[in-house]
């Protein structure tokens, strides 16, 4: 959770336990990416650890919570014993003892099926029996196979009690906002509605940012980020999914629209235009607003950036980025030679740039940039 980020999602716990409180929510699943770092600040742990604490004075007394792929597994678990005090449950990782990874809820006939963002090892051990040929389609072939083990295990169980299964991925037939990051390879790992099994009653799914249905499918939906994370999400509404269950039928789903507590608005214009239209611009939320500028000069001048702080000076308003359109910018680099630095890149792209300069096409070996999304997701997880 990024320093800027913090006060949005200060107001958000607020409204959410607000929310819990007057709908007399019993059951909260969360299912990953509860931070963007797999190194949380300690103010951020503080963040979710009091609001967590906070929700024992209200009816809500299960809570489950799964890692995704930001979030790093021992930090999310470290608290384990203390947090199941607290009947919270937290699932970094997968347990080779799938019956831990089934959670009755105490009071109903409800049983959790919580299955975290499955990483390589995960995948790995889910299918030990899998050849070498099957290699490149293991993403797959794995979320698959291990959604079906558990419902399997679940219909052993008993079948009258209501199934919710968990997860972070990604669903194919589905609207992304621009600024999840990669997750599988070469979409690979992306499965389709009919990919789930058709067993379970309702599935959570995590990783999408946008709040839908998977396919069109009632049951099957992520509830997405409860705030924008960027400006190309600023448009769409955040929202909850409020799920009613009663004798074992899922009698209503409700998305519920999450506040906007801060403005994030983009500005696409000339440098002439921007103190008006900075002027103009009326704060609409609890929050100061947030600004992303897109010049359209042709010319660039260094000092616009400094020339925009000015502007904004006496104004409510907080500039984050200023950038120049991008066909702009294009022309004013090749005209002037300027040199791209490697800290605008991030190392998925570095290594496809490398690959274009090596002339070696990574569509034709797939298993190379499977390699390398391996590699890169062990070091992101140790770090």
């Amino acid at each position: 959770m990024k320093n800027q980020e913090k006060k949005s999602i200060n107001f958000f716990f607020k409204w959410l336990h607000k929310f819990i409180e007057e709908n007399s929510v019993e059951l909260l699943l969360v299912s990953g990416d509860i931070f963007d770092s797999a190194i949380p600040s300690n103010s951020s742990l503080k963040l979710y650890y009091d609001f967590l604490i906070s929700l024992q004075d209200t009816k809500c007394k299960s809570i489950i919570i799964t890692a995704g792929n930001h979030d790093s597994p021992n930090t999310l678990e470290a608290p384990k014993e203390l947090l199941n005090a607290l009947n919270i449950s937290v699932i970094g990782k997968v347990d080779e003892n799938i019956d831990n990874m089934l959670f009755p809820i105490k009071g109903s006939n409800i049983i959790v099926v919580a299955i975290p963002f499955l990483r390589d090892k995960d995948i790995r051990s889910a299918i030990s029996n899998e050849s070498f040929n099957d290699i490149n389609k293991r993403y797959k072939k794995a979320l698959i196979n291990y959604y079906n083990k558990l419902a399997t295990r679940c219909k052993e169980i008993n079948r009258d009690n209501f199934f919710i299964a968990m997860g972070h991925l990604f669903a194919t037939n589905t609207t992304i906002s621009g600024s999840e990051s990669s997750i599988y390879i070469g979409g690979l790992g992306d499965i389709s509605v009919d990919d789930f099994p058709n067993f379970f009653d309702y599935i959570a799914l995590g990783h999408l940012h946008k709040s839908q249905k998977v396919g069109g499918v009632e049951h099957i939906r992520y509830s997405g980020s409860p705030i924008p994370l960027s400006f190309n999400e600023a448009k769409q509404n955040s929202k909850v999914t409020l799920l009613n269950i009663e004798n074992s039928k899922i009698e209503s789903i409700k998305e519920i629209v999450v506040p906007k507590f801060r403005d994030l608005i983009s500005i696409k214009t000339s440098f002439n235009r921007i103190k008006e239209i900075l002027n103009s611009i009326k704060k609409s939320s609890n929050l100061t607003p947030w600004i992303d500028i897109i010049l359209t000069d042709k010319n660039r001048d260094f000092n616009l950036n400094k020339k925009i702080v000015e502007i904004v000076k006496n104004l409510d308003l907080e500039v984050l980025r200023v950038s120049i359109d991008s066909d702009k910018e294009f022309n004013y680099i090749k005209d002037n030679k300027i040199v791209t630095t490697l800290s605008s890149f991030t190392p998925e792209k570095i290594f496809e740039k490398k690959c274009k300069e090596e002339k070696f096409t990574l569509e034709d070996n797939i298993e190379i940039k499977d390699i390398f999304y391996e590699i890169l997701s062990d070091i992101r997880e140790d770090i």
